[in-house]
């Protein structure tokens, strides 16, 4: 038996009687998953998924426009006056 032969014959026997190690990875970028990623049943790593599915910011509240409209002028111009929405009586 050739020392390549020999090699071989030992990687099989050590195969042979080592336990087999099953390890999760991630499908973007390959590295192994965390448990919290396994326990959640995520198939990406936290660094992928905060680099590539970022969680959706959160929409300011935009405040009401405001209402306007033209008042014609006895002159023949007009005037543009700015009506605010009436206030919610809650206070909301």
């Amino acid at each position: 038996m050739n020392s390549a032969e020999l090699e071989i014959y030992k990687a099989v026997r050590q195969a042979k009687y080592s336990p087999t190690i099953l390890r999760q990875v991630c499908i973007i970028c390959k590295h192994y998953l965390n448990e919290w990623d396994l326990k959640s049943k995520k198939a990406v790593c936290w660094y992928c998924r905060k680099k590539f599915f970022p969680e959706p910011k959160p929409v300011e509240k935009q405040p009401e426009g405001k209402l306007l409209r033209l008042v014609p002028q006895p002159d023949g111009s007009y005037a543009i006056i700015i009506d605010r929405p009436p206030k919610d009586p809650k206070g909301r």
